[in-house]
């Protein structure tokens, strides 16, 4: 008889439509979609490096990315670079004091690392973008917060295991090599661009969510007459997937416009 009423149960799950959690499957690009909404987003802490010949910097940062249906469009971001001593004659001017970096629409403010470039009264360097494009979406060397690069990243997955557990939620751990060009099939870039690989690894929780991305990248450069390789690389966390994040410009009566520096990440 118990064994006829557990069969009746599953029937009747079935007919309604209700998938048991042994049971459910959950897509990441379909989660991603689902939390891609207006005035919302993710907390991330990150670490980007870049190694030139073993001269290196590190740059970390904290902060909100905030979302529209596209990915991301905006983010509040404090930071701070650590430059290595016999990394100082590379990176000339890089500012290790703490940074705070926004971007709305094609304009990145900065405040920290280009004060000394801005006149009395202004505590924010604005730096413009082409119009159309993103600012925000050069939070990361791999934007897996779009959907589509998410998807052509998953499609070039090698292996799939067990991951660590992250904000008491059990993941697995995907890793795979793309190319630039797979990555970004609709940017403008040269074959050599293009061509470029990049390692990647993913920490996807079961309820479908990112929570760590690791991604790393390798290029031939000249120091001086010296060949060398840039390593980047960097290892983002997330969290507070759904919190509400709003992010505005700063006054516009505290802003100064830079024509061309160099961004940092």
């Amino acid at each position: 008889m118990k064994r006829l009423v557990a069969s009746m149960a599953v029937v009747v799950l079935s007919v309604l439509g209700v998938v048991t959690p042994a049971h459910a499957v959950t897509d990441p690009v379909a989660m991603l979609k689902r939390h891609l909404v207006l005035n919302h987003g993710v907390q991330i802490s990150s670490v980007w490096k870049m190694d030139q010949g073993g001269a290196s910097i590190k740059y970390r940062h904290t902060g909100d990315l905030g979302f529209d249906a596209s990915g991301v469009i905006t983010f509040d971001l404090a930071g701070q670079a650590k430059v290595e001593n016999k990394a100082k004659d590379i990176f000339v001017g890089t500012s290790e004091e703490p940074t705070r970096s926004i971007a709305v629409d094609n304009e990145t403010y900065i405040t920290g690392a280009y004060d000394h470039l801005l006149p009395d009264g202004k505590i924010w360097a604005r730096i413009t973008g082409p119009k159309g494009t993103v600012a925000a979406r050069h939070y990361s060397l791999l934007d897996v917060l779009d959907p589509a690069t998410l998807k052509a990243v998953l499609a070039t997955a090698k292996t799939k295991a067990p991951g660590m557990e992250l904000d008491g939620v059990k993941t697995t751990l995907y890793t795979g090599v793309i190319t630039a060009k797979q990555a970004s099939p609709g940017a403008r870039m040269s074959a050599k661009e293009g061509a470029q690989r990049i390692g990647w690894r993913l920490w996807i929780g079961s309820d479908g969510l990112i929570r760590r991305q690791m991604t790393t990248t390798t290029k031939k450069i000249k120091i001086g007459r010296r060949a060398a390789k840039e390593l980047l690389s960097e290892d983002i966390y997330y969290r507070g997937w759904g919190s509400e994040v709003i992010i505005t410009a700063p006054p516009a009566e505290e802003v100064w416009d830079l024509k061309s520096p160099v961004l940092t990440p």
